[in-house]
């Protein structure tokens, strides 16, 4: 029903705008029964079926996150700064995490794909030009620029993932908490003490 009361809304009000300008009759139809059928066709349900089968299955995503971190973990040796394996170690035990997180309960991997999407290859992007780098060692102005830029943000992004991986379980905390406290205040009122 909604499908079809936006676009004869939206039609009519097309009509009523183009009768205002005082276009021809006709050219206000043509106009109205274009607006109509545009937006027909954009809340149609063929479209929507047509985006949720395009989208890439859970467990192909998993699959390019398990990659990802099996990445991470053949780079973690090769790094020669010591600070920079801990700071490599952290983030895979905090991705390792999150991966087992979202396996578990999928609603947390979609409200957070932002994450899975952009984060986390962009991440691995650094550490593995970081890691070339390095490997080459390489000394002009520009790469030691580089390299302590890419330290600095492969240190945020160690804090950053413990911080994901505590969004991750936060409401689960906050209801829990309350959990908790309703029991308490139960407890008390059947003179548990």
């Amino acid at each position: 029903m909604k499908r079809v009361i936006i676009p004869t809304i939206a039609g009519i009000i097309t009509a009523i705008g183009t009768l205002m300008l005082r276009l021809p009759i006709f050219s206000c139809l043509l106009i109205t029964i274009g607006v109509w059928a545009g937006l027909m066709l954009i809340n149609s349900p063929e479209k929507k079926q047509t985006e949720q089968s395009t989208e890439i299955p859970f467990e192909l995503r998993i699959s390019e996150l398990d990659n990802q971190i099996t990445r991470l973990k053949r780079i973690e040796p090769e790094i020669e700064k010591e600070s920079m394996q801990d700071d490599l170690r952290d983030i895979i035990d905090s991705l390792t995490k999150i991966r087992n997180t979202v396996v578990e309960n999928k609603e947390k991997f979609y409200k957070n794909s932002k994450i899975f999407d952009y984060y986390i290859p962009m991440s691995i992007g650094i550490i593995e030009k970081y890691n070339e780098i390095e490997d080459k060692r390489l000394t002009s102005a520009d790469s030691k620029k580089f390299m302590q830029s890419s330290e600095n943000v492969i240190a945020a992004l160690r804090e950053g993932f413990k911080n994901v991986l505590n969004g991750l379980y936060e409401s689960d905390i906050v209801n829990a908490n309350a959990e908790i406290q309703t029991l308490e205040t139960v407890m008390k009122m059947g003179g548990f003490n």
